[in-house]
């Protein structure tokens, strides 16, 4: 006997769950991945909010740490070091 193909398409999702917020412990994990950066490539990549991050003369991309998720711990900023 053949398996019949249904006309519909079956949907199967996760369930949601709230998501933890960043810990001091992730948060000082990220500033050794943004010094790592710089070192390997010569830009400045540095997550903070706008007081932390100071002079934006050479920002070159922003996005939110966690768009879309709460409240979002900073920006991720990429600058040219010249």
């Amino acid at each position: 006997m053949n398996k019949q193909i249904p006309s519909y398409l079956k949907l199967v999702t996760d369930t949601v769950t709230e998501t933890p917020a960043a810990s001091c412990e992730d948060l000082a994990a990220l500033e050794n991945v943004c010094q790592s950066f710089e070192q390997a490539t010569g830009w400045r990549l540095a997550i903070g909010d706008d007081a932390k991050l100071g002079d934006k003369t050479n920002l070159m991309w922003s996005a939110p740490a966690d768009p879309g998720v709460g409240a979002s711990p900073g920006h991720i900023r990429l600058f040219c070091t010249d």
